[in-house]
């Protein structure tokens, strides 16, 4: 009997044991994630932390790890995840503890990143001053991820260069370097800038004659078009391809010309600057011509003065005569010679000069030479300082006789004209002046 109570004793106590074990164990409440969405690139690799598990006295602590889509990405059984394919998938942790408590993390898997293997620009780029060139860099290849580039200029003061646009500044030559943002990529285009070619210089006229005819016709062309317009008269379609190729063809027949002359311009101007390179020797015997042809002309204004000293001792001798009194420009007999008058203009329909004046101004075209008071007559002639522009002035055709007209002429050869004083007031031309082009 003693023996069954022992037993008895013995099989409750164990029942009482593992009744209380399972009593004791506490289920897992929460799972926290160290993220919940991550950016992954392809066949890259990131493992996924389990950043908390509630309550702390939880009796199982372990997960497990599943991905909603393993094309795209998986995930072992610690957290590492395997990206596979450009999408999303979701990865799950859950507790093991059969609580089915779980945690999400979006995963994103991204394509690979391309890098900048190369950046190309022009090699070269000719400018003249002030003109401006825009520059387009090509990186390679096309699908780089970041295709960002900075610029630079080696010579700020020959070439300036913002956002791949150049600017010419001064003659010279300068280098324009683009540098990519990733890599480090660069390219080198070499700016060459030229000065600006002046037509006209110290008031002589340099320019070829046709390209100021050019020049005109463009502008002609452009009132031409621009009346066209106003008048908006429809034009059959075949007219305007017509007129369209007309013009075309007259734009490179004009492009042909401007870059002849301008090679021609070119070669003046080496010519000028080797001619300009003489000796010493050269340069005093040519300061020694100077100097025997200023004594000279100072010996010749002696003697002027000397005659004009005589001539109005003479004119002093004789009795005075009622003074005439020009209308258009107050002069009178008293006044020398040698006076010069200055125009503005002829009128084309009388031949009258509009307006004479005692002083040049702007608009002064010709110069007047009175012969003396009384006669009412004077000779005209080019005024020196209008030459530069008096080949486009009708007024200048109106009053001349243009004997010749060379390819490229370098003066003007002028014989005088002459004027008579009217009642009116008005200076009409006599004669016209005679022009030679040399």
């Amino acid at each position: 009997m003693k023996k069954i109570i022992i037993i008895l004793s013995a099989i409750w106590l164990g029942c009482g044991i593992c009744y209380a074990g399972v009593g004791d164990t506490i289920k897992v409440t929460k799972i926290t994630l160290l993220n919940t969405a991550l950016s992954l690139e392809k066949d890259k690799t990131i493992e996924i932390k389990v950043k908390k598990i509630e309550p702390d006295s939880a009796s199982n602590k372990d997960v497990t790890w599943i991905s909603s889509e393993i094309t795209k990405a998986t995930v072992n059984n610690t957290g590492k995840v395997t990206a596979k394919a450009v999408g999303t998938t979701t990865i799950t942790a859950t507790a093991k503890d059969g609580s089915g408590i779980k945690a999400t993390c979006t995963v994103t898997v991204t394509a690979a990143a391309v890098l900048v293997e190369s950046v190309t620009i022009d090699d070269t780029v000719r400018l003249t001053a002030s003109n401006t060139k825009i520059l387009t860099e090509t990186v390679s290849p096309p699908g780089a991820i970041n295709k960002k580039v900075t610029w630079r200029s080696t010579q700020e003061t020959v070439a300036t260069v913002k956002d791949g646009k150049v600017t010419a500044i001064s003659e010279g030559t300068a280098e324009i370097i683009v540098t990519t943002n990733d890599g480090k990529k660069t390219d080198t285009c070499i700016v060459i800038v030229s000065p600006i070619v002046s037509l006209l210089d110290d008031n002589k006229i340099s320019a070829p004659d046709s390209i100021l005819i050019l020049q005109d016709n463009i502008r002609t062309l452009k009132d031409e078009n621009a009346e066209l317009k106003a008048n908006q008269n429809p034009i059959p379609a075949f007219v305007s391809y017509i007129l369209a190729g007309l013009l075309l063809v007259l734009i490179v027949f004009l492009v042909i010309i401007l870059k002849k002359h301008k090679k021609e311009l070119a070669k003046q101007k080496e010519n000028a600057e080797e001619a300009l390179n003489i000796s010493d020797e050269e340069e005093k015997k040519k300061k020694d011509e100077l100097e025997k042809l200023n004594k000279g002309l100072n010996d010749k204004i002696k003697d002027l003065e000397f005659e004009n000293k005589n001539l109005r001792a003479d004119l002093n001798s004789k009795p005075a005569q009622t003074p005439t009194t020009f209308v258009s420009a107050p002069v009178s007999n008293s006044v020398s010679l040698s006076k010069s008058l200055y125009a503005d203009a002829i009128n084309e329909q009388n031949g009258l000069f509009n307006r004479v004046t005692e002083s040049p101004n702007e608009d002064t075209v010709f110069e007047l030479k009175l012969n003396n008071a009384a006669d009412k007559t004077a000779k005209f002639t080019i005024y020196e300082r209008a030459c530069p522009r008096v080949l486009k002035n009708n007024d200048f055709a109106a009053g001349c006789e243009m004997q010749k007209i060379t390819s490229s002429p370098s003066r003007l050869d002028v014989e005088q004209g002459t004027v008579e004083l009217q009642d009116n007031g008005k200076w009409k031309i006599t004669a016209k002046a005679k022009v030679k082009f040399v």
